[in-house]
């Protein structure tokens, strides 16, 4: 990594974030943590920047086992204001 050239980066908000990994939870069944969610995030950003004939790879680094009493709780959602509202 030391020898990589960054070439942007991008900001994605945490309800972006939210929804993400419960729209892929519902329909991937992939269950993932914030992180591997803001990559995804950040991945359909740039796909649709870049647009068509472009090959876009991210890195999904945190399952979602450990995310079970915050990311995926009800009630750390509603307390966070981070209410995913979209895929539930």
């Amino acid at each position: 990594m030391k020898k990589s050239k960054v070439d942007g980066a991008m900001t994605v908000e945490d309800i972006e974030a939210v929804e993400m990994a419960y729209y892929l939870k519902k329909y991937d069944g992939i269950s993932i943590g914030p992180s591997a969610s803001m990559n995804v995030c950040a991945a359909v950003k740039l796909a649709k920047k870049l647009g068509p004939g472009h090959t876009i790879v991210t890195i999904l680094c945190d399952t979602g086992d450990r995310y079970l009493t915050k990311l995926y709780s009800e009630k750390w959602t509603v307390e966070k204001n981070l209410i995913p509202t979209k895929y539930m």
